[in-house]
């Protein structure tokens, strides 16, 4: 996927400019375009779309977030914790989008294999297709992810 002046100047504003130190891109040598390209590759072929993923981690946060702080089971398959932080992270693709410091935390029962995510990365997935760069503290992979949730 060739990347475009914009993404190029997003990409340089999350390794060296003011967002850097998120560490969106994590130690991936990849450039951003190549990056979210390759993870759209593995959600097409399983099937699924970056709206159904977000969707999926929309509802087990939603149903966290009822219980700040404490595990709550849903669909007797999930463990989810909701913890809260304060401050916004904005969105690097610069879409004025401030996302609350709040981290998700989802056990599967069933595989006992664990993910966690922040409300940023809801946001990335589906506005923007980005899972984050390998290395990064909030990267997803998308294999793991759709697994763990049960997609």
């Amino acid at each position: 996927m060739k990347q475009s002046p914009e993404l190029h100047q997003i990409q340089d504003n999350m390794r060296t400019g003011p967002l850097a130190a998120y560490r969106f891109l994590g130690d991936d040598p990849r450039n951003l375009a190549e990056i979210i390209g390759e993870d759209q590759q593995i959600v097409a072929k399983a099937g699924l779309t970056t709206t159904l993923i977000a969707e999926r981690m929309k509802y087990l946060t939603k149903h966290g977030e009822e219980n700040l702080g404490t595990p709550v089971v849903v669909d007797d398959t999930f463990r989810v914790i909701v913890e809260e932080h304060k401050g916004v992270i904005p969105c690097p693709f610069r879409d004025h989008y401030n996302a609350a410091k709040r981290d998700v935390t989802v056990v599967n029962l069933q595989l006992m294999e664990s993910v966690q995510w922040s409300d940023l990365s809801v946001h990335l997935i589906e506005e923007h297709g980005f899972f984050e760069g390998v290395g990064a503290s909030y990267r997803l992979d998308p294999e793991k992810l759709t697994k763990v949730i049960g997609l």
